[in-house]
This record gives structure tokens, sequence and C-alpha cells, in this order.
């Protein structure tokens, strides 16, 4: 009988530490995917919306990320995006002490995020928050959950809203865009014509004929007339036109009129059509209070007359290049 009761109380035992071990606060193993998301090779949208009316939409087109159906996606903040969905994990519950607040900044603050796997209906919802005070965790709740969470990702060390874009609680559209301007192949090019205001003899117009089987080039200036130049030289300005990035978009939405008077023009014909791209000096922009490097000389620019792009000077200084850069 003495063995019947030892036995009874090993299997009490036994059940009471497999109950304490499921269920207790600290142990996740059984709900550590609940945010993640690990097949994110099939998703094809993700939604992301904040409190204050911003919204962002990324939607997969021919394996490429469109932004809210007009704009290409930057492949780090994509790749960095999807790494988080796939990656993140809970590190802890919210303590009774913090709850109330959490819950309440996340109902106020805090941006939810929606993944879709071709069909209508999400595969996850959950909304995303601040950080904990030791910015190793950040607070997420689930879709329909009274519970929220403090996340993390294992082996990064901070807190995960910026993977999301999130800034300040709120969306920046303007962060996740492509930044590239030219990407353009000289054997597409059919004519290139840079214009310096403060200098008009040094402008120069690049005519290519494409049909030709030796490159036929024509090099004008800025009258017009035809000039004998350096075929290396001018092959080899053709060639810059390959991933030309602005540094940013202007967020604000600031009137061009502003800007009307370009310090230069690039005017780029190419077998996708015409680009023009007008450069403006920032010296008289007393608005300009920059959160950048001040050593690094910047521009602002418009692209076919589109919003306000920031550019640095050391990207651009290769496209503009003078008459007399193209001469023998």
């Amino acid at each position: 009988m003495r063995k019947i009761y030892i036995f009874l109380l090993l299997f009490i035992l036994l059940i009471t530490a497999c109950f304490f071990f499921l269920f207790n606060d600290n142990n996740y193993s059984s709900i550590d995917n609940t945010f993640s998301y690990k097949k994110t090779d099939s998703l094809t949208r993700i939604f992301l919306s904040d409190r204050k009316g911003n919204n962002i939409n990324l939607e997969k087109k021919n394996h490429k990320w469109i932004l809210n159906n007009k704009h290409s996606v930057r492949n780090d903040a994509i790749e960095t995006l999807l790494s988080t969905i796939s990656n993140v994990q809970i590190r802890r519950s919210v303590s009774n002490s913090e709850f109330n607040t959490v819950v309440k900044n996340l109902a106020t603050y805090g941006v939810k995020v929606e993944l879709y796997s071709n069909n209508k209906k999400p595969v996850k919802v959950y909304t995303v928050g601040g950080s904990t005070k030791d910015h190793l965790g950040t607070y997420m709740i689930m879709n329909g959950s009274k519970e929220p969470f403090v996340t993390h990702i294992t082996g990064f060390n901070g807190f995960l809203y910026p993977r999301y874009g999130i800034q300040a609680n709120e969306l920046q559209i303007s962060s996740w865009r492509d930044t590239k301007i030219f990407n353009i192949d000289a054997a597409s090019i059919k004519s290139v014509g840079v214009f310096h205001a403060n200098n008009p003899k040094s402008s120069f117009q690049i005519e290519i004929d494409t049909t030709s089987l030796d490159f036929s080039l024509l090099v004008k200036d800025y009258k017009g007339n035809q000039i004998n130049y350096n075929k290396v030289n001018t092959i080899n300005f053709l060639k810059n036109f390959t991933a030309i990035n602005c540094e940013a978009f202007k967020n604000e939405r600031r009137s061009l009129i502003d800007y009307k008077d370009p310090i230069h023009i690039i005017s780029l014909h190419h077998l996708n059509g015409i680009d023009t791209l007008r450069l403006y000096s920032m010296q008289n922009d007393n608005n300009f209070n920059p959160e950048f490097n001040f050593n690094v000389e910047r521009m602002y620019a418009t692209l076919n007359n589109q919003e306000l792009m920031l550019v640095q000077n050391y990207v651009f200084n290769k496209l503009l290049i003078t008459i007399s850069d193209l001469k023998n």
C-alpha cells in the first residue's frame, strides 16, 4: 500500500510539474510563433496602418514589391521587414504593473500589421507598439487578443518597430521608396543634354545613333554646333547613368515654385521614354534643418517635375561635367 501512495505522489508531482512547465508565464515554447510567419516567400501583400491615417500597402507583383500601387520598394527595407516577420518571437509576458499602460499605448499609438498570402483574408494580424525601458523588447498584441507581449528577435539587441518602417509612432511612406533615379544602360540612351545655368557655354548635347553598328555619336555645344570629342570619355560619361540614387525624398509638401530656377538640367532620352532632372541649390533655403552630416554637400532635385528629392553632390558630379571634359 505504501508503494501505491508513493507512486500516486510521484504521479501527482509529475502532473504538477508538467502543468507548471506548460502554463508558466516564462515559458512560451507553445506560442513562439504567435507573431512570426515563417512562410514569407508566400506573402503577396503586407498592409501597415498607423493611428494618424498613414497607410503602407506593399504588394508583390511579378516578383517585385510595389509601394501603394505606384513606387518600387527599397530592397533593403523589404528584406528587413520580411526577416522581422519571420523571426519575431515572444520574449516575455507583460507584467501586471505595466499592463494597463501598454494596452492603452498600443490602442493609441500602435501600428497595425496585416499579412496576406494570395487571398483576401489575412493570414496574420497584429499591432506593433513601442519599446521596453531597456530598449531590448517591443510591445505587440495579436488581433482579437487581450494580452500583449514583449517581443524580440534572438541575437538582435534592439527594439523592432523601426524594422517595420515606424518612426515616432508614425509610418514614413518616403522611407520605403526605392531611391533610384536613373538606372539606364548606355546602349539604351538616345540622347543626353546637360545644361548649366550659371555657365551656359559649358553645356552640351550628345546624340546617339542606336541603329549604327559602331555606336555613332554626335556631340554638340550649347549653340548646337558639332564638336570633335573624345570617344572614350564620352562613352564613359554615358555609362554613368546606371545606379544613380537620391539620398531621400522630402516629406513636406513644398511648392516647386520655390525652386523655379534650377542650376542644372539633365535631359535623358532613352528607349523607355524621356526623363528631365532639375537640380536646385540649397544655399538660400532657410527652412532646411537637415538630420544629415553637414560635411556632405547636397542639392535639391525633381524628376519630371514630381516631388522634391535630396541628392548628394558627389553622386551627381560625374553627370554634371562640362563640354570641355568631352573634347579631344
